[in-house]
């Protein structure tokens, strides 16, 4: 199944509008280099990526779920906030993937916090509602989803293999191109002797969409305990 809507010029100008602001952050982003202040390219990230699901909600609504939802889970797999997995919950039904869309939509559910500023527990907020009205009604019908145990938490922490030798905890800036991080360097006091090159070796799959030539970067902590490493990748 797929939703469709006439392209209007309303609705056409609103896809031109994405997709140029889209293009001119994507070219901004391969001029990168680490250089930048971490918390420019934290916020000129987000914005590229909530532009990503944007665009990706348009080319739902024009009925081409396959261009919506790679764009939609770029966004989603980088960035997770609760209207990004709503809107990749809605993908997965339109497809007939009700057990995706009951996994989408609890770890959408999960991105709310669990605490108020006063370290006093919260349930979710009202605006939450319709997660949890659509979580009930795949529930009722039988649906059943594959685990979500650590919920968004879990997304952000990437096994990466052998650790070909280190051992440590250690914070670095890194810049993805594609599924590769193509640059790495130390942000933090403590190193990781060849943390650097083993960063270079790591694939990241599914943080850009297929289509795009965009850059990100992120700051992550690179975790090796064990004979493996993990990429605990910031939000």
């Amino acid at each position: 199944m797929t939703r469709k809507c006439g392209r209007s010029g309303a609705g056409l100008g609103a896809a031109f509008a994405a997709r140029t602001a889209l293009d001119q952050m994507e070219d901004e982003s391969r001029t990168w280099t680490l250089d930048e202040a971490p918390g420019l390219l934290q916020s000129r990230r987000s914005i590229l990526q909530a532009t990503w699901d944007t665009m990706g909600w348009i080319y739902f609504r024009e009925g081409k779920v396959g261009e919506a939802e790679s764009y939609v889970k770029a966004s989603w797999t980088g960035r997770q906030s609760a209207e990004v997995g709503k809107h990749l919950g809605e993908i997965a039904e339109a497809k007939g993937d009700k057990a995706g869309a009951l996994r989408d939509y609890l770890l959408a559910l999960d991105t709310y916090p669990k605490y108020d500023a006063m370290g006093v527990h919260a349930g979710p907020p009202a605006a939450a509602k319709d997660l949890q009205d659509r979580i009930a009604a795949l529930t009722k019908a039988g649906v059943k989803s594959a685990s979500v145990e650590g919920g968004v938490q879990k997304l952000r922490m990437i096994p990466i293999g052998a650790a070909a030798g280190l051992n440590g905890v250690a914070e670095y800036r890194i810049l993805v191109s594609g599924d590769a991080i193509v640059k790495a360097k130390p942000s933090g006091e403590k190193r990781l002797v060849g943390g650097e090159e083993r960063l270079l070796k790591t694939k990241l799959a599914g943080f850009i969409p297929p289509a795009s030539k965009a850059n990100l970067a992120y700051t992550v902590m690179l975790n090796c305990h064990s004979g493996v490493c993990e990429v605990v990748i910031e939000q």
